[in-house]
């Protein structure tokens, strides 16, 4: 195997990550605009968390669908996306809401340490999901 047949592997994931990165950072930019308006009104950051994060779910599942992982939108992937960041969602919230707790920090700052490990953990799950192998980058002759 040539080495440009070797890259295409691991070049169509990180280009898969990226695409998948694209979605979850408009997802993110609503929920950060979510959870930080709703912690200033005053609500707990743990159910701050679950409804901005509710409200991002779907913008990333409309835009890593087909663009990250080229998959078809259904109501059966959509069910278990939404499910799956049910579990992530609560897990995380109560993670934030423990890091808020016992260090006493930011709210803001305990929701952006939780970022890596989320998107992860989401990354991970959505490929599973959508169980499609990226293509390979087309190498230019």
């Amino acid at each position: 195997m040539s080495a440009p047949g070797r890259l295409a592997g691991p070049l169509a994931l990180l280009r898969q990550a990226l695409r998948f990165l694209v979605g979850t950072c408009l997802g993110l930019s609503v929920d950060l605009s979510v959870f930080g308006l709703l912690t200033w009104a005053g609500l707990a950051p743990w159910l701050a968390n679950v409804l901005s994060s509710a409200c991002a779910v779907t913008v990333v599942y409309l835009v890593s669908t087909r663009y990250a992982f080229g998959a078809a939108m259904s109501v059966r992937s959509y069910v278990l996306f939404v499910g799956w960041y049910a579990l992530t969602i609560t897990v995380f919230s109560l993670l934030i809401q423990l890091v808020v707790q016992s260090t006493g920090w930011a709210p803001l700052v305990a929701k952006l340490l939780s970022l890596p490990p989320s998107f992860l953990a989401n990354f991970l799950f959505s490929r599973w999901l959508f169980h499609r192998e990226p293509a390979p980058l087309e190498v230019a002759p």
